[in-house]
């Protein structure tokens, strides 16, 4: 069942992004980097395979988010990590010490007061 939920979030942001167009957004790669990593078995080829994949596209689009970066942090294993980002430990990874033209295009969240 797990499988099959994934290949229909799958079929889903391909037919939006490829015959909707729609156009991803940080909480579109968020929901992908999720669903791959909550269902499909941790840490596997595939699942590893997958997240760098979108991981490459996301940072592509520049809508790498701090928290799409937490979910690939704890997707992938360290020499995996270290092959995308330059650090083993996922406490040695964070989004201001990585290209800013990764995250250029996340929408910044204003703090309200009041």
């Amino acid at each position: 069942q797990r499988r099959e939920a994934f290949f229909i979030a799958v079929d889903t942001y391909n037919l939006l992004s490829d015959y909707g167009g729609c156009v991803p957004n940080e909480k579109t790669y968020q929901v992908m980097f999720r669903m791959i990593r909550l269902l499909l078995p941790r840490k596997s080829r595939e699942q590893e395979r997958l997240v760098k994949d979108l991981f490459w596209e996301c940072c592509d689009d520049g809508l790498l988010s701090d928290a799409s970066l937490r979910i690939v942090k704890q997707s992938l294993s360290p020499p995996v990590l270290k092959e995308l980002v330059g650090a083993t430990f996922e406490s040695q990874v964070r989004l201001r010490d990585l290209p800013p033209e990764w995250s250029s295009n996340v929408k910044r969240q204003r703090k309200f007061n009041g």
